[in-house]
């Protein structure tokens, strides 16, 4: 990707795309004013994020401003040869080699782990930086499932069948 740096293309002339790709890549909203002064117009790129796969881009007048690499097109119209889910995965914005390693086994793990004791719990959650689900009944609900799944990147989720094992012990008269 390097290989674009002082090369020149157009952007996209399609505003919701060029907004839309800009999210896409995490880009904030902040200069999307001058983002979109740039549609259809052309720029040379100056720098290339190879994280994320952005680049920086000087159109006229001067401006410079970060942009989703395909957003860019070549003078004929062809746009280049990239789809953001090409670019590398990256897990709550960061990409230290723990957080990585921590989020490679979570995802391992199953969806809702069988919780025999409340021992278990605390020993799966002694690394954890985010706090645990823990469904307490016989059977798993279809509901508890979506919220699982939901914040599977986060928080484990775990099923206690026993109310012995469950870290929510009833109250008397409830």
């Amino acid at each position: 990707w390097e290989d674009l740096v002082a090369r020149d293309f157009f952007v996209s002339s399609d505003a919701n795309f060029v907004l839309r790709a800009t999210r896409l890549a995490g880009i904030s909203a902040d200069r999307d004013s001058a983002r979109l002064t740039l549609l259809g117009k052309p720029v040379t790129v100056r720098q290339v994020d190879p994280k994320d796969l952005s680049v920086q881009v000087e159109g006229p007048g001067r401006h410079f401003v970060w942009l989703p690499e395909e957003v860019l097109q070549t003078a004929d119209g062809k746009r280049l040869p990239y789809r953001r889910h090409e670019a590398m995965a990256k897990y709550q914005g960061m990409w230290e080699k723990d957080i990585m390693l921590r989020f490679v086994q979570h995802m391992m793990e199953p969806l809702v782990v069988p919780l025999s004791s409340q021992t278990q719990l605390l020993s799966s959650m002694k690394e954890d930086i985010y706090r645990a689900l823990v469904f307490c009944g016989p059977a798993v609900s279809s509901g508890f499932l979506e919220v699982a799944a939901t914040h599977q990147l986060t928080s484990k989720a775990f099923h206690a069948a026993d109310p012995e094992a469950c870290p929510v012990q009833a109250q008397p008269g409830e």
